[in-house]
């Protein structure tokens, strides 16, 4: 898969960096999300967790074709 080390090397670095950002990314929102509930913008837990839902069915959809 890989023609030497440090193609690995370079592989494992840019996984890690990109789960990093992801990380980041999630930390954000969430930082993000506990200063609007905090201010009250709150949304219904049913609406939520139905949206949560119907994404997780799209795709559990997509990945298994």
């Amino acid at each position: 898969r890989y023609n030497s080390r440090s193609e690995a090397l370079r592989e494992g670095v840019r996984l890690v960096q990109e789960r990093e950002a992801r990380l980041a990314a999630l930390d954000a929102t969430l930082e993000q999300s506990l200063l609007e509930a905090d201010s009250g913008q709150l949304e219904d837990a049913g609406k939520t967790f139905d949206r949560l839902i119907k994404r997780h069915r799209r795709t559990s959809a997509r990945t298994r074709r």
